[in-house]
């Protein structure tokens, strides 16, 4: 496989113009906020969707942390589940983890939904905030990314990657054959050379393993950052 020449082996590769179905600004934010379960997609209004949401969260706490952990003394769900989504999309800074943090993990919530809910996150906050919103959106590409994997032939494992300087990449994926690849998603609507700063790095430190590096961002257009590296809309997820 010639790394210099391929687009990124694990996604579609960027078009130019339009895509056909374009999902951008508070569509994006409506879509990202109401999650994958069909439950809650049912629900035909935000209030009963978190409702849900919510609902199902303590139930997975109170079953599952019983056979983990003495949640006995756990009387305070709800605030323990808003615990865990501040720090989705962040280094799970545990005290075993905290001396060195480049080797931490990432958090993430399984659905992006049930985080928003848990964050008391609505979509009226999140068209006026989008620093909030972009957690959450981390969550939902790494949500999408995982499950284009799943049905797809690629096997490949997901990373985030994180230097000692504090350079970034939100996803990472190394196929079996040690080709990778990065990702980093972007909230808004423009993208500049400095969005690219992480997967520059991750780029000189994987050499000819390295396929392909791409900024998913809110708009419909597709545009080359130079070698492998391009600013791909949102909705290449769906196309």
């Amino acid at each position: 496989m010639n790394t210099r020449a391929s687009p990124p082996a694990f996604v579609s590769p960027p078009k130019r113009g339009l895509f056909r179905a374009l999902i951008l600004g508070d569509e994006l934010i409506r879509v990202v906020l109401q999650g994958g379960f069909p439950e809650a997609i049912a629900r035909p209004s935000e209030r009963r969707r978190q409702d849900w949401a919510l609902s199902y969260l303590e139930a997975v706490l109170g079953r599952d942390l019983r056979e983990i952990a003495d949640v006995e003394r756990l009387t305070d769900r709800p605030r323990f589940a808003r615990l865990l989504a501040q720090h989705d999309a962040q280094l799970a800074n545990f005290s075993e983890f905290g001396r060195d943090l480049i080797k931490a993990p990432k958090l993430h919530f399984v659905d992006s939904g049930i985080l928003a809910s848990a964050r008391g996150l609505t979509i009226e906050r999140a068209i006026r905030d989008r620093a909030a919103f972009g957690a959450v959106l981390e969550t939902f590409v790494v949500g999408e990314v995982a499950k284009l994997l799943g049905g797809s032939n690629v096997r490949a494992n997901l990373f985030h990657f994180r230097d000692h300087a504090g350079r970034e990449v939100d996803l990472v994926l190394e196929r079996d054959d040690g080709t990778i690849a990065g990702i980093e998603v972007k909230a808004s609507a423009t993208v500049t050379g400095s969005d690219f700063a992480g997967l520059r790095t991750l780029a000189e430190a994987c050499g000819d393993r390295f396929a392909g590096g791409l900024v998913l961002y809110d708009s419909g257009t597709a545009v080359s950052f130079g070698d492998r590296l391009a600013a791909v809309p949102m909705a290449s997820l769906w196309n």
